[in-house]
């Protein structure tokens, strides 16, 4: 189980759309102007590890995320699911 804070910064954005095949690229400020560059917010997940042989396994982890910041105008929050798996390697 874990719970904690969490912080992202937009480093880069490119918003592209294909028009009668011809790409459009103009920057995000363009397209979505009043959307805020950095977020913060609370973490809640839980996962298990299941042993393979001594000291290697496999683990699967459920992450909740919910923003505390407001993106914008409208109040819209950042939220997502995060389902990750994966090898786990005992370091002593």
């Amino acid at each position: 189980m874990l719970i904690g804070p969490w912080a992202a910064f937009r480093l880069s954005c490119d918003y592209g759309e294909a028009i009668e095949n011809v790409r459009a690229s103009v920057s995000c400020g363009e397209v979505i102007p009043d959307v805020a560059a950095a977020d913060f917010g609370v973490t809640v997940g839980a996962g298990v590890d299941v042993a393979l042989r001594t000291g290697v396994g496999l683990g699967l982890d459920a992450l909740y995320s919910l923003g505390l910041k407001e993106l914008n105008d409208a109040g819209n929050k950042t939220r997502f699911l995060a389902i990750q798996a994966g090898v786990v390697f005992v370091i002593d």
